[in-house]
C-alpha cells in the first residue's frame, strides 16, 4: 500500500502542484481546501502525513490542528506545517516540521520522506534523497522549485 498524504491548502494552484508532484513520486494524495474539508478527508483516508497550511478561510490550520490533536483516531498522524507564516507562529502546534512558503519541491520531498509513517518498507524512495539524507547535491537530479508563493 502506498503512503497517504493529506494536503490541506486553500490555494488551488499550490495544492495541485504539491499533489501532482507527490503522486508522481508514488504517494497517494488527498486534498482539502480548508480545515473542515480536511476533517472529512482525514477520517476517510487515514493519512500517514498531513501537510497543513495555517491561514485558510473558514476553519484555519490552527483550529484543524486542535481538532486533530483531540481526535483519538488521528492524533498520532504527523503534521508538517506548510505556510507563509514564520515558524514561530506554529511553535505550539506540535508539528514535526515547518516549511515556510516559498519552498522547493526538494524541500517538500525531504520532509515527506522523513516524516511519513510506515517504516522503511512503507516509504517510497526518492533516489537523490535516499543516498544523502541531507538532500541532493547541487545539480544532481534537482527538481524545479515549486511556485508556492502566496500570502495564505
Amino acid at each position: 500500500m502506498r503512503p497517504r498524504v493529506l494536503v490541506v491548502e486553500d490555494d488551488d494552484d499550490i495544492r495541485s502542484v504539491m499533489a501532482e508532484a507527490l503522486e508522481a513520486e508514488g504517494y497517494e494524495v488527498a486534498g482539502a481546501r480548508d480545515g473542515a474539508e480536511a476533517q472529512r478527508r482525514a477520517r476517510e483516508c487515514r493519512p500517514d502525513l498531513i501537510l497543513l497550511d495555517l491561514m485558510m478561510p473558514g476553519m484555519d490550520g490552527w483550529a484543524f490542528r486542535a481538532w486533530q490533536r483531540a481526535d483519538a483516531a488521528l492524533c498520532d498522524v504527523p503534521v508538517v506545517i506548510v505556510s507563509a507564516t514564520p515558524p514561530a507562529d506554529s511553535a505550539g502546534l506540535d508539528a514535526v516540521a515547518h516549511l515556510q512558503k516559498s519552498f522547493t519541491l526538494e524541500d517538500l520531498f525531504r520532509e515527506v520522506l522523513l516524516r511519513a509513517r510506515g517504516g522503511e518498507a512503507g516509504r517510497v524512495p526518492f533516489p537523490d534523497l535516499e543516498r544523502d539524507p541531507a538532500g541532493p547535491r547541487p545539480g544532481a537530479g534537482a527538481r524545479p522549485a515549486a511556485d508556492a508563493r502566496t500570502s495564505s
